[in-house]
Order: structure tokens, then sequence, then C-alpha cells
């Protein structure tokens, strides 16, 4: 599905604005806080959106969110041609700017090598029933805990209920995915056999074989050792089981006598 909830206050400015890493970083967190793995992304189409987009396949690469749709979007404003035209002016302010480390309403603005921000927040605002945007929760650059939604103030249009964004439900325990096309986040699921279990931590699309002195019912999770039972000589099957051994072997002794050739 495609994302509604929308990071506030992306104009053009002529200071440098949050690097893409961390707006991914964001994006990403939500898609992770509402358990969202089959997502749609759309981005500007200049050089801060294709950037960002190529982030976030990198950033998603190692996790459970598969992209299924993205698309550029086109905007009546050059931004790259007017900061290319800004720096054919040869002014220096940005450049000093970054350099420069200083207190401005009890908060330390600092710039890494890059020139990037070190500071601030980004607010996450949602389009609720009314129509007009509701901040719902913030995105902090510098505290522990970088995330923050207030899911109360979410108004979802799905009758209130959080959407889903799957493209296959998770396999019920001891089933192996089997996948259907390029994404991992589609395929089918096929019970394990006997003599076999499945690890998802290790590989959820693989049922493994168990150990020659192991065994598995159907469906399993791990393998079990196979167990020595001792019969007792006075068992009831152990004194059966020998009076048979004891009548073929008597059996088949006469018939080697019987058929044994006498000499003359």
């Amino acid at each position: 599905m495609s994302l509604q909830l929308i990071f506030r206050d992306r104009k053009p400015s002529t200071a440098p604005v949050h690097p893409n890493k961390d707006v991914i970083n964001a994006i990403v967190g939500i898609i992770q806080n509402f358990s969202w793995r089959w997502v749609a992304f759309l981005n500007s189409d200049d050089d801060f959106g294709k950037d960002g987009l190529e982030q976030f396949k990198a950033r998603i690469e190692e996790s459970d969110i598969c992209l299924a749709y993205y698309k550029s979007i086109n905007h009546d404003t050059d931004y790259s041609q007017v900061f290319k035209q800004l720096e054919e002016q040869n002014i220096k302010i940005l450049e000093e700017l970054k350099k420069s480390n200083f207190t401005l309403l009890n908060q330390t603005v600092q710039f890494d090598e890059n020139g990037d921000p070190k500071f601030g927040s980004l607010s996450i605002v949602f389009w609720n029933h009314s129509g007009e945007a509701e901040e719902v929760g913030f995105y902090n650059f510098q505290q522990s805990t970088h995330l923050s939604i207030n899911k109360t103030k979410i108004k979802w249009f799905t009758n209130g209920e959080v959407p889903t964004a799957l493209c296959s439900s998770e396999c019920p325990a001891g089933y192996a995915k089997k996948p259907n096309g390029i994404h991992k986040c589609c395929f089918s699921c096929e019970i394990c056999k006997t003599k076999t279990y499945i690890n998802i931590t290790e590989n959820p699309f693989r049922c493994i074989s168990c150990k020659d002195t192991e065994w598995s019912a159907e469906g399993s999770t791990s393998c079990t050792p196979r167990l020595l039972e001792y019969v007792l000589f006075t068992d009831s099957g152990a004194m059966l089981t020998m009076v048979l051994e004891g009548l073929l072997l008597d059996s088949s002794s006469q018939k080697n006598r019987k058929f044994q050739p006498s000499a003359r």
C-alpha cells in the first residue's frame, strides 16, 4: 500500500535540509511500526527524490519489506537547477555556515563532514476524515527514541482498523515458504515432511533434513533423538518372538537333513 503518513514542510530552502538517510530511516520506521511489508514509494522527480528512492531500496534490502511499486512525480519547480544557479553566483554563505557550530533557542546547531545537520526533527502528519492534516508524531534525529507515533490520533479509512499491507500471510509453524514470482513477500506454504524440520530464523524457505540419529513428524520445527528401547526376556512379546525363532530354526534344520544325500 502507499504511505499516507507525510512529513511536514519539505519546501526548498537556501539552508541545508536533513539528509535523505534520516528521512528514509523515518519512513522505514513508520512502515515497520504498522507491520507493513508490501508498499509503494512515490518520490519527487529530482536528484533528492531519486537518491531517496535508491536509499529506500538499499535500506529495505535486508528487511521483510517489499517494494511493490514506485513512481517519480514531477514538480513545477526544478530545485536542482535553482541550487545550481546559486552556486554559479559564487555565494559562500552556505559553505561557511556548514563549518560553524552555535546555539539557537537552547538547541545546539552542528553539521557533519558532509554539511548535513545533526539536529532537529520531522513532524509526521495524517489527513483524517476532516480533510485537514493533523500531527500524529515525530521523528527526532538526536534522541535515542527516534520515532514516536500517537496511533489514537489516526482515524483510518478502513473502518478504523489499521490497514494491512501483505502479499502473503505468514506460514503456520512447520511450514516452509515457497516463492511465487520475484518478490520475497509473495509465497505459498508447504508443510515439511517427516524426517525434516523448518527453522525460520535460519531459512524460512527450506525444510532441513534430520540427522540419521534423529527423527521428526510431519510439520516439525525441530528434530528429536531416536530412542533405543531394550525388551526384557520376561516380556511376553520377547518370549513369543524367541519361540517363533526357535520353531523357524528347527524347521530349517529338518529340511536340511531331509534333502542331505546319503552315502552308499
